[in-house]
């Protein structure tokens, strides 16, 4: 840890429009560390629930079922004692059907024989079960930060899984309906959808047309300028400020050779625009997750220090606390909060840690004054 009154050392402030600004990115702390394309199933979890099963391909062939011969004992009212086989063959896992005639299902078609891909959910008989690789596993958990860890909330995971597994098949749009912000999640989940270097644009009619900042995403008024730049990435729109030409763009984002994935970001108010048949995602108020609070920080604190490459030392139990009481209002606020509360702990004055974050020195200055002034004086209570 550095001495408290060190933070501001080296820190010439100067006024805004003299101000020279560093090349800025929008940081966003969805973890990549496992590729995108992994695509090796490394376990088979129920459908809705926390149980795995992790089938080991160096013991051959691996029954499934209800017998207690079954390596892979299913928890489902039975209707036959062995129902399905796993093998492993050219570092991928196949299943075949033992049971009846339609007994096994691939996203509920029956299916006599397949192969095991990330996010597949596979049905034996009562039970739903889905195959999951690293990145699954990842974007799972990214999902249960953004929609809760209750017991109750654990089926509302899986369809939002079901519904980017479909939007990542480009076989629909995917809505997220809350209320506040919900750009920073959907960019959050454009990091599972997407490769690391794949466009993000949001599409605000209200906003000119801007680069990517530390503060916000690039955003074109123009739907079909905003198309032709988030080629091979992904498109966010919010329903409240949806483009003029949305029609236009609704038509090239359904046009077979398209590789933009769109977003929209729904109010709850107007929920109701999203009952055509869309998967959707709610998002629900981070006010009624008080409990699990901690827990964010927590993680949020984790990526950041995985992020910057510092110690555990660089976010305090105090550092948390703060961060809890005075930047809880959005998960977006609590990710910038841990982040820059990460980067002032792990350098010796502000100037290095604007840098480490592709930040102007004064604006990291103005929001940390802002939000956090006990982080920059130590000296002030709180």
């Amino acid at each position: 840890m550095r001495e408290p009154r060190s933070v501001l050392a080296g820190l010439h402030l100067q006024p805004e429009e003299k101000q020279q600004p560093m090349k800025e990115t929008w940081i966003r702390m969805a973890p990549r560390s496992v590729a995108r394309h992994n695509g090796v199933v490394i376990r088979l979890r129920e459908w809705g629930t926390d149980s795995v099963h992790v089938p080991d391909p160096s013991l051959g062939p691996c029954q499934i079922g209800t017998s207690d011969e079954c390596r892979l004992r299913l928890s489902g009212r039975p209707t036959a004692s062995t129902r399905a086989e796993l093998r492993h063959a050219d570092n991928q896992w196949w299943i075949r059907n033992l049971g009846a005639p339609g007994e096994l299902r691939q996203d509920g078609v029956p299916r006599e024989r397949f192969m095991l891909t990330p996010g597949v959910e596979v049905g034996i008989g009562a039970t739903a079960l889905v195959a999951e690789d690293e990145r699954m596993i990842q974007l799972r958990a990214f999902c249960q930060r953004f929609l809760g860890w209750a017991d109750g909330q654990r089926r509302a995971v899986d369809h939002a899984l079901r519904a980017i597994r479909q939007a990542d098949a480009h076989r629909s749009s995917l809505f997220l309906c809350g209320e506040g912000d919900l750009v920073p999640i959907a960019h959050g989940l454009h990091g599972y959808m997407r490769d690391d270097d794949a466009p993000f644009i949001v599409c605000d009619q209200r906003r000119r047309d801007l680069p990517a900042t530390v503060r916000s995403p690039a955003n074109m008024s123009s739907s079909l300028a905003a198309f032709k730049a988030a080629g091979g990435g992904s498109l966010c729109i919010r329903n409240s400020r949806a483009p003029r030409d949305i029609d236009a763009l609704m038509k090239r984002i359904h046009e077979p050779d398209s590789d933009v994935q769109l977003f929209v970001c729904v109010r709850n108010r107007h929920r109701r625009l999203t009952l055509t048949g869309t998967a959707s995602i709610d998002v629900p108020p981070l006010q009624l997750r008080g409990v699990e609070l901690p827990r964010i920080a927590d993680e949020y604190a984790q990526e950041a220090i995985a992020s910057l490459g510092v110690t555990n030392r660089c976010f305090t139990l105090e550092d948390k606390a703060r961060v809890m009481q005075y930047c809880a209002q959005s998960l977006d606020d609590i990710e910038k909060a841990t982040l820059r509360v990460v980067a002032i702990r792990a350098t010796d004055n502000l100037s290095q840690a604007a840098a480490r974050l592709g930040m102007a020195p004064v604006s990291l200055h103005r929001w940390m004054a802002r939000r956090l002034p006990m982080v920059l004086h130590p000296e002030l209570p709180g």
